[in-house]
């Protein structure tokens, strides 16, 4: 097999998606149209006509212009969007499912842009193109129909989820339209030399927005804080607005770099300046723990990530056309959650979506933080018999969240049942004991709370055997129990341990 270069493949990504290009087609029986091509799958051509955009079958036509595919030739998929998944992590997958499949990689110049050809050599099975920008530049493509799938580190925004529909193209919150690949998360950082180490999420916020000027009013010593932001209209500048400032506005006196060498240079060399940076990304800065009012912290590792503990967690999606694709694309994207896959992903530097087993051990703070954050109504029984239900089995990676006063999952949530859901029908809980263990906040009554956190728990046990089928294999037992507001992971008195404590876990025992 003959494979490119990750840096090859890296240095194709900078280049564009070709544009769409007009093609006259004419049938046997005489019927003529002409138009721009925006897809083909091999079987099926869409074309952006003066009536609109029109699907046409390819077998017995007659195409005449540049974009005419060969008789029984590849088909096409199309990717733009985040830099943060095309650089590293996709030409990463390209080549392991090349490997997998014992197909040739090869890249070449086309009439517009640069594309790899996956397949037999001389007789490529699929052409994939891909372009490099910021994620709304993705959704801009998708909607104009140079771009099938969008590459996007951020969840798609209200206005192009309209902006989607108004073009004909459905709902990017549609069941199926969005699939998380890997996750990531903002953290922020330091200079090794600023004796604060740790922050809270309001305190960032305020930071950032300009409550906070001086690191004296976060238990520093006295001096101007110098916040630094990634450019505007960036992923991590979306992200950072949703996930912290929120309605707030930053502060218009921030310095704005692009997120990389040149933030992480800027930060460290600087004892003042504080910025945010995606995980792994922290350069010769220190990254900064948060930690809430209570005094519950959270780390960015790969066990809060996938857990969901860490409050700056950042899913990377992948959003998929409404419209059918090659089964050859289909295949692709249906390997990206295979095991060979959530592997590759691990090695790119991300974090993947495979259960992970947490032992004991590893939950020694959390429990005393259960003791010693737990609501006036959780008596010591009650903690006793949720640890007697919970003994002998090892709590999972997989943890399921949701909306306030809501049963319904996230997103991430929702991902995370598809690959649960999976790891089941290939038999990796055969002769085990799986308990969804329900959990609320502790707004309101501790009765109100313990139905809320069985609901939510029989919640999550309805959805997965609905994935499975509608039947759970015999070879697995599953519980549902609800603990209501017994075990805290973050602190009720602000809105994201709020919505850290309302959650549903996985544990597996024998």
């Amino acid at each position: 097999m003959k494979c490119i270069g990750a840096a090859v493949l890296a240095a194709l990504f900078a280049y564009d998606i070709a544009i769409a290009e007009p093609v006259n087609l004419r049938t046997e029986g005489g019927l003529a149209i002409s138009g721009d091509v925006l897809s083909f799958d091999g079987d099926y051509m869409r074309l952006r006509t003066e009536y609109g955009v029109v699907t046409v079958a390819y077998a017995g036509v007659i195409c005449e212009g540049l974009r005419c595919p060969a008789p029984n030739g590849a088909a096409e998929l199309r990717f733009a969007g985040s830099p943060r998944i095309g650089e590293v992590l996709l030409p990463a997958l390209v080549e392991a499912y090349g490997r997998q499949r014992n197909l040739n990689i090869s890249a070449l110049e086309g009439e517009s842009a640069l594309q790899y050809q996956i397949g037999p050599l001389g007789a490529p099975e699929l052409q994939v193109y891909f372009a490099l920008n910021e994620s709304s530049v993705g959704f801009e493509m998708q909607r104009s129909g140079t771009a099938d799938v969008v590459m996007s580190a951020r969840p798609a925004t209200s206005a192009e989820n309209a902006a989607s529909m108004a073009a004909g193209l459905g709902a990017l919150n549609a069941n199926g339209r969005a699939r998380i690949l890997a996750l990531d998360a903002l953290v922020p950082v330091v200079s090794p030399l600023q004796p604060v180490k740790s922050i809270s999420l309001d305190a960032l916020s305020s930071v950032f927005s300009g409550e906070v000027t001086n690191w004296s009013d976060l238990k520093g010593d006295d001096g101007i804080v110098h916040p630094i932001l990634a450019t505007e209209n960036s992923d991590q500048a979306h992200g950072f607005q949703s996930m912290v400032l929120g309605d707030s506005d930053a502060v218009e006196d921030a310095t704005r770099v692009s997120v990389g060498l040149e933030m992480t240079n800027l930060v460290a060399e600087d004892p003042q300046a504080i910025g945010v940076v995606p995980m792994g990304a922290f350069g010769k800065a220190a990254p900064m723990i948060l930690q809430d009012v209570c005094g519950l912290r959270s780390i960015p590792r790969r066990t809060s990530l996938k857990t969901g503990d860490y409050p700056l967690t950042m899913p990377l999606y992948l959003y998929l056309p409404e419209y059918r694709i090659a089964p050859q694309a289909a295949d692709f994207l249906a390997w990206l959650r295979s095991n060979e896959a959530q592997a590759v992903i691990r090695r790119a530097g991300f974090v993947d979506q495979g259960v992970v087993p947490i032992g004991w051990d590893e939950q020694g703070e959390r429990l005393a933080n259960a003791i010693l954050q737990a609501g006036s109504e959780v008596s010591l029984t009650e903690l006793q018999g949720m640890l007697r239900t919970l003994d002998g089995q090892a709590r999972l990676s997989t943890t399921f969240r949701f909306a306030e006063g809501a049963t319904t999952l996230t997103p991430v949530s929702e991902s995370h049942l598809l690959f649960l859901a999976q790891a089941i029908r290939d038999g990796q809980f055969d002769g085990r004991r799986l308990t969804l263990a329900g959990f609320s906040d502790g707004t309101g009554p501790a009765s109100v709370n313990k139905d809320l956190s069985q609901t939510r728990a029989d919640a999550v046990l309805a959805e997965l055997t609905a994935a499975l089928g509608g039947e759970v294999p015999e070879a697995v037992r599953i519980l549902a129990n609800g603990f209501g507001e017994a075990l805290p992971m973050g602190c009720d008195e602000t809105e994201w341990g709020r919505r850290m404590n309302r959650r549903v876990e996985l544990w597996v025992g024998d």
